[in-house]
């Protein structure tokens, strides 16, 4: 609403400072207006932080109440498994201080052991060679004691001198049979 058609001064003036009331009350009511409307939506935005905020808050005491079982589950497994670790080690310590003293008789029985299985492996050999000289014929017996091969053990001591003694016999035998044959073609 304008004064303006006032025609005397000082009621144009006071046209003017309600004109001026006017601009300014509009002024004042859209501020208004923005503060509110600014308020509104400071409004939502606290509500929804305030919601977000409360899921969080939410979400934090059950992560803590999952953390608290946890280390009451946890301190229940120590009672109950620590004197079950710490009686194991003590029996396990127990052992190994028993192998370590038994430790030195087994490696002696052992070391008796394999010589034991050495021996009997070496009188297998020899018997099974003995068996082999055995189901020789006479002819191979002979051959084989005249260059020197014959596996037997009580032969092994003799094996040079029965040698020498075969080779002699053999010799002989040769310059018997070379005199035989000098001899007959001498006779004639």
């Amino acid at each position: 609403m304008r004064f303006d058609y006032f025609p005397f001064w000082p009621l144009k003036y006071i046209s003017l400072q309600l004109y001026s009331l006017e601009v300014v009350m509009k002024e004042e009511v859209t501020q208004a207006a923005r503060y509110e409307q600014q308020l509104t939506t400071l409004e939502r935005n606290i509500a929804s932080e305030l919601r977000e905020t409360r899921e969080i808050i939410a979400a934090f005491k059950a992560k803590k109440a999952l953390v608290h079982d946890h280390i009451r589950t946890s301190e229940q497994m120590e009672a109950v498994n620590v004197p079950g670790i710490g009686r194991e080690s003590a029996r396990t310590l127990e052992i190994v201080n028993d192998v370590e003293w038994k430790l030195p008789g087994i490696r002696s029985q052992l070391v008796e052991i394999r010589k034991v299985y050495d021996l009997g492996r070496r009188r297998a050999q020899r018997l099974q060679a003995e068996m082999e000289w055995k189901a020789k014929t006479d002819f191979q017996q002979w051959r084989s004691t005249l260059l020197g091969k014959s596996p037997l053990s009580s032969q092994q001591v003799k094996r040079e001198w029965l040698k020498l003694l075969w080779r002699f016999f053999f010799v002989m035998l040769a310059l018997v049979a070379l005199m035989y044959f000098v001899w007959t073609f001498r006779r004639g």
